[in-house]
C-alpha cells in the first residue's frame, strides 16, 4: 500500500509531461503570479490552504482590534497551522495565536494549543491589536508552512509495557518520551510488529495492513488523540491497547513524526514542483 503513492506520483508526472505545451506554460506563469497576489478567480484549493477573512472590531488613535478567521479549503485536515502574512502595521498584542517571527514586513503567526488543527471546511480564529495609521489590508488566501517531518531518532525514546495477557490477547501500552530540548508538535507514529491491534485509546489508527509476503507482520500509522498532541521537552505521552499476538510481542520498526516548519528552500522547491504539474490542472 505504501508503494501505491509512488506509483500514483509517477503516473501524474508522465501525464503532466505529455501536456507540457506552449499554452500550458503561459497559463502556468499566470498561476505563479496569482500565488504571489492576494486573491485569484481560479480554484484556490490548487494554490492555497486557507481562506483568510477579518473584521476590524474597534479603532482608536492609530490602533485597531482585528479578528481573523482561517478557513480550511483543502480536502484534508490541516494540522498545526502556521501562516506568514505581509504587514504594513505593528502587532502590539495577539490572542488565540502567537507571533513566531517578524522579518521584512512579514509576520509568522502560529496556532495556540486549543486551535492547533483545522478540520475540512472548518475554521479557527485569532485576534490581534495592531498599530497603523493606514487602513489594514490582509491577503485573502494563505498557505500553511508546516509539514510532517521525521523526528530524529536521538530526540525521542519509545518504550513498550505489558500489563497482562490471556489466550492470544495482550493488554499493554506504548510510551513516547521527548528526549530533546524542543517540543514535539502534533506527533504521529509509524509502527510495525507481530501483533494485531484490536482496540486502542489515547491514540488513533489512521491506516493499517498486514504484509502479504510477511506472515503475522502488521503495519500501523497512528496519530495523537488531540488532547495529547504535543510532547513537551523532557515529557512523555502514552497510549494503551489490546492486541492479538501468538508469540512474544515484538516491535520490529518504528518512526516518530511531527509537524515542522517549512524552510525557505523547501518553499522554493515546492513552488517549482507545483509549476511542473500545472499543465495537468490548466488543461484538464
Amino acid at each position: 500500500m505504501r508503494n501505491q503513492w509512488k506509483r500514483l506520483v509517477t503516473f501524474i508526472l508522465i501525464v503532466c509531461l505529455l501536456f507540457n505545451s506552449i499554452v500550458a506554460v503561459g497559463a502556468r506563469d499566470v498561476k505563479a503570479e496569482q500565488r504571489i497576489g492576494e486573491s485569484a478567480d481560479s480554484d484556490m484549493s490548487e494554490e492555497y490552504d486557507v481562506k483568510l477573512t477579518y473584521d476590524v472590531t474597534g479603532t482608536w488613535d492609530g490602533h485597531s482590534n482585528v479578528e481573523v478567521k482561517l478557513t480550511n479549503i483543502l480536502d484534508e485536515k490541516i494540522e498545526d497551522w502556521e501562516i506568514k502574512i505581509p504587514a504594513d502595521f505593528e502587532i502590539e498584542n495577539i490572542w488565540n495565536a502567537k507571533v513566531v517571527s517578524e522579518q521584512d514586513n512579514e509576520y509568522m503567526i502560529h496556532n495556540a494549543d486549543w486551535n492547533q488543527d483545522i478540520d475540512v471546511k472548518s475554521s479557527v480564529s485569532f485576534g490581534m491589536t495592531i498599530q497603523s495609521d493606514a487602513k489594514i489590508k490582509l491577503p485573502e488566501y494563505c498557505t500553511v508552512n508546516r509539514i510532517c517531518v521525521s523526528v530524529e531518532e536521538e530526540n525521542y525514546k519509545l518504550e513498550y509495557t505489558e500489563y497482562s495477557n490471556w489466550d492470544d490477547k495482550v493488554n499493554g501500552k506504548i510510551t513516547i518520551k521527548n528526549t530533546s530540548d524542543e517540543r514535539i508538535e502534533d506527533w504521529s507514529l509509524m509502527l510495525d510488529g507481530n501483533f494485531e491491534i484490536e482496540s486502542i485509546w489515547n491514540a488513533a489508527i489512521t491506516e493499517s495492513f498486514e504484509e502479504e509476503d510477511e506472515q503475522d507482520t502488521y503495519y500501523y500509522d497512528l496519530e495523537n488523540a488531540v488532547h495529547n498532541q504535543n510532547i513537551e521537552a523532557g515529557q512523555s505521552v502514552e497510549f494503551g491497547f489490546i492486541i492479538k499476538c501468538q508469540d512474544k510481542v515484538e516491535i520490529t520498526n518504528h518512526e516518530l513524526f511531527e509537524m515542522g516548519m517549512i524552510s525557505e528552500d523547501y518553499m522554493e522547491e515546492d513552488l517549482a514542483r507545483r509549476r511542473q504539474f500545472e499543465p495537468c490542472f490548466v488543461l484538464r
